[in-house]
């Protein structure tokens, strides 16, 4: 792979990333300060902020979960889906647990890897790995976790 791209696009996520944050706390405070939007218009700002997509920059929370969620009470988006059922992402990572080159890592190395697979299992682990490419792993799966390399020193 070429790292001079991959580090453009790991500039341009971290850029993407900056400018969606400053502009929903933008939209948070103008939707808090004004005074002609109902009483909790401020309240429904915020929980739609949970929902919004960085990359499409939309949110699209059913009815059902913004009122619950006005109401306080706890309500998945996700799918009931049963816990790594077969063909799904979390299959794969329990696949990937239960096999011998993951259980013949050392201590640390399983450590390391198991926080970030449970992270990919809660988020993802639903979804199913049919259609799924590398590149479709790297934009929406992976790109939490992309680092822009920094240089070697030569001191």
């Amino acid at each position: 792979m070429n790292t001079e791209t991959d580090r453009r696009n790991r500039a341009s996520h971290q850029q993407s990333t900056d400018t969606f944050t400053r502009d929903l706390f933008t939209w948070l405070h103008q939707v808090s300060t004004d005074r002609g939007l109902p009483p909790l218009a401020a309240s429904l700002a915020i929980v739609l902020s949970q929902y919004f997509n960085r990359q499409t920059r939309l949110a699209w929370p059913t009815q059902q979960t913004l009122v619950a969620a006005m109401r306080g009470e706890a309500q998945s988006e996700k799918p009931a889906v049963k816990r790594d059922a077969p063909g799904t992402i979390g299959a794969l990572i329990a696949s990937l647990i239960a096999s011998g080159q993951y259980k013949a890592l050392s201590r640390v190395s399983k450590t390391g890897y198991m926080s970030r697979l449970n992270a990919i299992r809660e988020q993802h682990g639903h979804r199913s790995v049919a259609g799924l490419t590398k590149e479709r792993i790297k934009t929406f799966i992976l790109v939490r976790w992309l680092i822009v390399p920094v240089p070697h020193s030569t001191h």
